[in-house]
């Protein structure tokens, strides 16, 4: 099994856990992350770059999801407009 585990590619050395992976994005035997997101309509894969970290590569993913499926695509982070809202609400009650 330990084999298997080693041949998938699961190892995600930045978060520290095994298996750790987002939604979009695959690593590269050289260690950088490449995004990428599949259009359903066109039934082909859209390319969206390789990135040094595996957040970079989500984030580029949840970006191209949001515009082709609108503010209910399923992404790997919530909204970030709604986070920057609650961060500042969180700073002015402070």
């Amino acid at each position: 099994m330990d084999v298997k585990d080693s041949e998938e590619g699961n190892d995600n050395p930045e978060s520290g856990k095994k298996g750790a992976q987002f939604r979009g994005v695959r690593r590269r035997p050289w260690g950088k992350y490449a995004a990428e997101i599949r259009d359903p309509w066109k039934k082909r894969r859209i390319w969206l770059g390789t990135f040094e970290t595996a957040e970079e590569a989500a984030r580029a993913y949840d970006e191209a999801n949001r515009s082709m499926r609108g503010p209910k695509a399923v992404t790997n982070f919530s909204n970030p407009c709604i986070d920057t809202s609650l961060s500042e609400a969180a700073v002015g009650k402070s």
